[in-house]
């Protein structure tokens, strides 16, 4: 066996070795509140929510995203609202 043949297997074996010790990186913590704005999605949009857990995993904040910043800041009204009216 050639030096370079031994190198070639020794690679591929510490690719194997690496390979079996991944484990891939946690899912991005929830905020708070994310119960109550899962319950307020429309099927359509809980949908879309599995396929970007599915497809994006640990790069996937949902406290980023439009709708959830979208349901944030209408929530937010809605209690300044509250206090105004009490």
């Amino acid at each position: 066996m050639s030096f370079s043949d031994h190198l070639k297997s020794t690679n591929i074996l510490l690719s194997l070795i690496i390979m079996q010790r991944y484990t891939p990186p946690k899912p991005a913590p929830l905020p708070l509140d994310f119960d109550e704005f899962y319950g307020s999605l429309t099927d359509k949009e809980k949908e879309l929510h599995e396929l970007a857990i599915e497809k994006l995993g640990s790069s996937y904040f949902i406290q980023w995203t439009h709708m959830y910043t979208k349901w944030s800041k209408n929530k937010a009204l809605k209690s300044k609202e509250d206090e105004k009216s009490n």
